[in-house]
């Protein structure tokens, strides 16, 4: 090779190399951040907020990644490293597959936190009741053993627990296979399906929400309580909720969101 293209060849190292300290010097002031937040957050006696959509939303804005699997593996790696930043210490598994819940829980928090078996996932609930610092991956809400979890979020002892990612994410799969669970914070990645559920012994709930200009479909239902998947981030006190609630729909109330992909 000529010298000029050594030169050249050295040259674009140097580049990457210098691109590589200022990610890497980028990623620890927004560690150092995290802490100054999570810090001062507890000052205030405030929640200290886990939020997986939020990570998301702020790495779609920090960069544009082309592909699926660059912006999953940019959310994951932003997301791993700021767990202890944002109060997680421990990741409790529960289910009836306990082996593809641990796979996906290792795929989404990585090898740097503890998971933790224990038998049922209202074990793994009760434990994020108690502990605002643990999360729980289960069974994803929407399949036939999320079934024998979901219905809890609507009992007194669990409303302040909250379904706040699913993974694999929408888009990256037909289907989520598990849920994050914790008592996070709600909020938008830009792109994301919002989680409810009402009390809908009449069958009524897609009706009223559509009615509403709300794309909705049903995932579930366990007698009379009705678990629905809203197209786009919808908050808690969206008027078109209310004016739902208003219309009839009782015990309307949004339990989670599954940010997406793609």
């Amino acid at each position: 090779m000529s010298e000029s293209g050594s030169v050249s060849l050295d040259m674009l190292q140097a580049q990457l190399d210098a691109a590589d300290d200022a990610v890497c010097e980028a990623i620890l002031k927004r560690r150092q951040i995290e802490r100054t937040l999570r810090d001062a957050r507890k000052s205030q006696g405030l929640e200290v907020g886990f939020s997986p959509a939020l990570t998301l939303r702020q790495a779609r804005r920090a960069l544009r990644v082309e592909g699926l699997e660059g912006e999953a593996a940019l959310w994951t790696s932003l997301l791993r490293g700021s767990l202890e930043e944002r109060g997680i210490s421990r990741v409790l598994i529960a289910g009836a597959e306990p082996v593809r819940v641990w796979d996906q829980a290792r795929a989404f928090f990585g090898h740097n936190i503890e998971l933790v078996q224990v038998a049922e996932p209202v074990d793994a609930l009760d434990g994020c009741v108690e502990d605002e610092t643990l999360a729980a991956v289960l069974p994803w809400l929407g399949s036939s053993l999320g079934s024998l979890w979901w219905p809890k979020l609507n009992e007194s002892r669990y409303r302040a627990l909250r379904s706040v990612a699913a993974w694999p994410a929408p888009g990256l799969s037909d289907e989520p296979l598990v849920s994050i669970v914790n008592q996070g914070d709600l909020a938008s990645s830009g792109d994301d399906l919002t989680l409810a559920v009402a009390f809908d012994d009449t069958h009524r709930a897609l009706k009223l929400l559509t009615d509403h200009d709300l794309t909705v479909r049903e995932l579930g239902r366990a007698r009379a309580l009705v678990l629905l998947e809203i197209d786009g981030f919808v908050a808690g006190d969206d008027p078109r909720l209310l004016a739902a609630t208003s219309a009839g729909l009782e015990g309307l109330r949004v339990v989670g969101v599954a940010p997406r992909l793609g």
